[in-house]
C-alpha cells in the first residue's frame, strides 16, 4: 500500500471522527450531561445560594474578630448581599452569644434551601477561642431551610454535623 494511500486512509478516519464528535458536541449544547437547561438553571441558582451564604458566613466571622459579637442581620455584615434577591431570602438568627445560623431561604419550589452556622469554641485547656463552621444544604428542593448542623463533641475535638434531611456544602 502506497503512503498516499494510507494517508488517504487515515485522513478519512480523522474527519469522521471529527464529523462524530462536531455532531456528539452540538447536542451537548441542549443537553449537557443529560441535564435540561432548566435543571442547570436550578443547579447555578443553588451555586448563587451556596455562594452568598458562603460570604455571609466568612463576614460573620470577621464581624465576631472586630466587634466581639456575632451581627444580627445581614445588612450589619457588609458584605454586599442583599437579604433578598429573587430566589433567595438571606436571614441571620443569633441563637445565642456562641451560635449564629445564618438561612438562605429558596423562593421557588424547585430551589434547595441552606444553613450554615459559625460556633464559638473555648477550648478546654488553653482558654483559647476558636470558630467552627458548617453550611448544609436540603436533600430535596424546599423552601424552608434544613435544620441546624449540631456540633459534636468527641473528646477535645468538635465536628459540625448537618441535621437529617441535609447534607455537607463543601
Amino acid at each position: 500500500m502506497s503512503q498516499a494511500v494510507k494517508f488517504a486512509k487515515n485522513w478519512a478516519g480523522y474527519l469522521g471522527l471529527g464529523i462524530l464528535l462536531a455532531v456528539g458536541g452540538c447536542s451537548g449544547v441542549t443537553d449537557i450531561g443529560g441535564e435540561s437547561f432548566e435543571q442547570q438553571m436550578v443547579e447555578a441558582r443553588d451555586a448563587e445560594a451556596a455562594s452568598s451564604l458562603g460570604s455571609i458566613m466568612r463576614s460573620q466571622q470577621v464581624y465576631f474578630l472586630e466587634e466581639e459579637q456575632f451581627a444580627d442581620n445581614v445588612q450589619a455584615l457588609q458584605v454586599g448581599i442583599s437579604p433578598e434577591t429573587d430566589n433567595y431570602v438571606y436571614a441571620v438568627d443569633l441563637q445565642n452569644p456562641q451560635v449564629a445560623v445564618m438561612t438562605a431561604t429558596a423562593k421557588a419550589p424547585e430551589q434547595r434551601s441552606f444553613t450554615g452556622a459559625v460556633y464559638l469554641i473555648q477550648e478546654a485547656q488553653s482558654g483559647n477561642i476558636t470558630m467552627q463552621t458548617k453550611m448544609c444544604v436540603g436533600d430535596a428542593p424546599g423552601q424552608t431551610p434544613p435544620a441546624t448542623p449540631e456540633l459534636v463533641q468527641s473528646g477535645d475535638q468538635f465536628a459540625a454535623v448537618c441535621a437529617a434531611g441535609s447534607q455537607a456544602v463543601n
